[in-house]
């Protein structure tokens, strides 16, 4: 005969779940957008890419995958153009979804 699990135990199974689920959700969300390690015209530059980098993943289903934006990389001006600055796409738990580099004022995934 089988017996019964207490009545606590299927509570405190679904914990680690709700609360991996409850992380992969709000996770990216918490992080920050990598500014703070940036000073002057690179900052400006990557306060720059982070506002227009979501006209980049327009697509309704990017809309809806994409959590979080941050900087990567801000690479020196070149002769031509100003600072190159490279963000990565977060969707859900922190997975990375795309890679966005804004170049010479136009933008590329």
């Amino acid at each position: 005969m089988v017996r019964p699990s207490p009545w606590w135990l299927t509570p405190l199974g679904l914990l680690p779940l709700t609360l991996a689920a409850v992380v992969a959700l709000a996770g990216p969300r918490l992080t920050g957008d990598g500014l703070s390690n940036y000073r002057g015209a690179e900052r400006a530059a990557a306060e720059e890419a982070l506002h227009w980098a979501p006209h980049a993943l327009d697509n309704p289903i990017e809309r809806g995958l994409v959590r979080k934006l941050r900087v990567v990389e801000v690479r020196p001006p070149s002769a031509d153009c100003g600072h190159a600055v490279r963000l990565r796409a977060y969707s859900f738990a922190w997975l990375p979804y795309a890679t966005v580099t804004m170049q010479c004022g136009g933008l590329t995934v």
